[in-house]
C-alpha cells in the first residue's frame, strides 16, 4: 500500500477547512435570514397594530368632533331658551309693575270707604 502524498494530505485538509467554513457561513446565513424574517414580520405585525390604531383614533377624534358641535349647538339652543324666559320675565316684572301701579292710583282715588255699621251680638250658653 502506498502511502498518501503530503499534497494529498494538504490538499484534503484545505478542502476540509474549506468545506467547514462553507457550512459555518451558510449556517450563519441561516441564522441571520431567520432572525431577519422574523423581525420583518414583527415589524408588520406593528404596523398594522399601528394602522388600526391609528384609524381608531381617528375615528376617536371625529366622534370628539361631532360631539363637541353637538353640545355646542344643545348649548346655544339653551341659552336662546335662557334668553326667552328672561325676556317673559321680564315682561311679566312690567305687567305686575302696572297692575301695582293702578292698584296705588286706585287706592289713591279712593277717599272715603262706607264700611256700614258691624255690630256684634254676644250670645249666652245655655
Amino acid at each position: 500500500m502506498k502511502k498518501p502524498s503530503t499534497e494529498f494530505i494538504i490538499g484534503a485538509i484545505v478542502f476540509t477547512l474549506i468545506a467547514a467554513g462553507y457550512l459555518t457561513s451558510y449556517q450563519f446565513y441561516a441564522e441571520c435570514t431567520n432572525k431577519i424574517n422574523g423581525l420583518e414580520y414583527q415589524n408588520q405585525f406593528i404596523l398594522a397594530k399601528h394602522l388600526v390604531l391609528h384609524t381608531n383614533l381617528t375615528k376617536l377624534g371625529s366622534a370628539l368632533e361631532e360631539l363637541k358641535t353637538a353640545n355646542r349647538r344643545k348649548i346655544k339652543k339653551i341659552v336662546s331658551k335662557i334668553d326667552g324666559i328672561t325676556g317673559e320675565i321680564q315682561n311679566w316684572k312690567k305687567e305686575y309693575d302696572a297692575f301695582l301701579s293702578n292698584i296705588n292710583e286706585s287706592i289713591d282715588n279712593l277717599t272715603k270707604v262706607d264700611l256700614g255699621k258691624v255690630e256684634v251680638e254676644k250670645r249666652d250658653k245655655q
